[in-house]
């Protein structure tokens, strides 16, 4: 018989259970609470929080192969790290992540308003697993807000987004899930979708990976209605719904909190970076985009490391502007 781990130790190994939930964006938002509350309790706490992030991003950062094509060619190069490379990148993690600030850790905020509307807002960088009343899961990507009622009604089930979520929506025939936008209705009755559908942007996509939906327009009764078949894509072009077949399923990576792409130009990447991070990029240097780029980062990674490995690989230098929150690639 092994004795016993003292309690406080036993406390411990279960805190940084909830820590390393957090770092790979599966925490609850209760569990984001527990270990807000623990790190605010003494400096100890606080520090043992920054030792397991650095851990965490050394581990994080070490993952994740390269390959670049030129666009004139056929050529492929894989870009492999050696032992020294890594031993080098994660000790650069350490020196980075020694002065870092509770960006990481900040918690979506939780309001529920006056007509029992609870709101969720994801900061950028960050995602959110929600459950809803119901039992439907939701993933709420980075910069995302949504409003769901304490309970649903006996007739429908409604939640409104702005932003990027997927949903596992809980099979129930006699109330249907309708998912709102600022322009756009998608009915369901049990399914696994994606919906991006950010306010500031002019980009609205609903992907399907499993069950039936159907899309409407709710400022235009004159569109015909679109009904998605798995692995089927509803985006609009020139003003209007269409349907498309999905072609590449690493998009809908961003819910395993990664920033994952496929042959994609510079420019698409940064505009994933965009999204995610709730900046802008201005790209000057038309060179960058003679290759195209297939990879991915941990959502963790942030974008300054995104662009190092990134100037690795075709050069260019980027300048910020923290106060407009711009990136200039020159």
């Amino acid at each position: 018989m092994f004795p016993e781990l003292p309690y406080m130790l036993y406390s411990y190994f279960i805190m940084k259970g909830l820590l390393y939930k957090i770092f790979s964006g599966e925490a609850s938002i209760e569990e984001i609470r527990v270990v807000r509350q623990w790190v605010e309790e003494s400096e100890t706490n606080k520090e043992s929080f920054l030792r397991e992030r650095k851990i965490f991003d050394a581990i994080a950062l070490s993952k994740g192969e390269w390959q670049i094509q030129e666009n004139e060619g056929s050529v492929r190069r894989s870009k492999n790290k050696s032992l020294f490379y890594e031993i080098l990148k994660i000790a650069a993690v350490i020196l980075i992540t020694a002065g870092v600030s509770f960006f990481y850790f900040k918690e979506p905020q939780n309001i529920v308003n006056d007509v029992g509307m609870t709101v969720v807002a994801v900061p950028a960088g960050h995602r959110v697993n929600v459950t809803l009343p119901d039992g439907t899961g939701v993933w709420l990507n980075a910069r995302t807000t949504l409003h769901y009622p304490a309970s649903f009604s006996k007739d429908k089930r409604q939640v409104f987004i702005d932003g990027e979520g997927y949903f596992t929506v809980q099979k129930d025939e006699k109330r249907p899930f309708f998912v709102e936008t600022g322009q756009y209705q998608v009915k369901v009755l049990g399914t696994s979708f994606d919906v991006d559908a950010y306010s500031d942007s002019p980009v609205f996509e609903t992907a399907l990976l499993e069950g039936s939906l159907i899309i409407s327009d709710l400022n235009d009764s004159s569109q015909k209605f679109i009904e998605l078949k798995p692995n089927e894509r509803a985006l609009v072009k020139n003003g209007r719904l269409c349907k498309m077949s999905i072609e590449d399923f690493n998009s809908y990576k961003w819910i395993d909190g990664l920033i994952s792409f496929k042959d994609q130009s510079f420019r698409n990447i940064m505009e994933k970076f965009e999204k995610c991070y709730g900046i802008t990029i201005v790209v000057n240097n038309k060179n960058v985009n003679r290759v195209v780029y297939t990879g991915k980062f941990s959502y963790s990674d942030g974008v300054d490391y995104a662009l190092k490995v990134l100037q690795r690989t075709i050069r260019f230098n980027y300048k910020r502007d923290d106060n407009q929150r711009i990136i200039y690639i020159n």
